[in-house]
Order: C-alpha cells, then sequence, then structure tokens
C-alpha cells in the first residue's frame, strides 16, 4: 500500500513544476488526471530530444511528467468543458484546483463542487 491510495487529483498546471508534483503524487500512489485545452494542450508535448515523438505530442519532457497519469482535453471557456470539469471536481478530492480564474468560475461554483478540496482565492 502506498501512502496517497485512493486519494484522486486533477492536474491543470503545464510546463515542468505542477505536472512533476503531479508525477510524484501518482508515484505515491494516487490517482491523477491531467486536464489540458484540446487545441492549447501543455507545451511540453512538443518538447524533447525526439522530433518524430514531440510531433505526435508525445515529447519526451512531456512523457516524464506524465507518467502514471490518465489525460482529459477539456475547452473550459465552453459551458459543456467547464461543465465537465466541475462534474470532475466533485469526484476527487484532495490537491489544490488552479488556474479556474480564467475559465470564469466563480469562487462559490468552485467551493459548491469541491469535495474535501483546498481552493485558492482568486
Amino acid at each position: 500500500m502506498r501512502p496517497l491510495d485512493g486519494i484522486r487529483i486533477l492536474d491543470v498546471t503545464h510546463v515542468l513544476a505542477g505536472p512533476y508534483c503531479g508525477y510524484l503524487l501518482g508515484l505515491l500512489g494516487a490517482e491523477v488526471v491531467k486536464v489540458e485545452h484540446p487545441l492549447e494542450p501543455d507545451i511540453a508535448r512538443s518538447a524533447g530530444t525526439r522530433p518524430d515523438l514531440n510531433r505526435e505530442g508525445l515529447g519526451t519532457h512531456y512523457l516524464a511528467q506524465g507518467g502514471g497519469k490518465r489525460c482529459i482535453a477539456l475547452d473550459l471557456g465552453q459551458a459543456t468543458g467547464a461543465a465537465a470539469f466541475l462534474r470532475l471536481v466533485s469526484r476527487f478530492d484532495g490537491g489544490r484546483v488552479l488556474s479556474v480564474s480564467k475559465v470564469a468560475l466563480s469562487l462559490r461554483q468552485r467551493r459548491k463542487h469541491a469535495r474535501n478540496s483546498l481552493i485558492e482565492r482568486d
């Protein structure tokens, strides 16, 4: 048994520090799901030493930070994407929901849907 078995984390971070943190949480047993914009995915997807993988969105930097995670593409600027995100938030726990101010979700909406989550104030 690992320390974070049974914990579910939504990773809405990009590039290095946040995705790496999500990777470490996964190593400790958490179920980690990365949320990305369908047209603007994590820039690490196109970064790495293998141009063929970079073109496929599987750059080695992304693979190193994304190991053990599941991924979902949601356009949080659209009503359907924001609604899907809020449904996910209600099913996940722990961690911190970051960068949701970009999708015009009010703090009240986020608190209503978050379960056992620490939510950052705008």
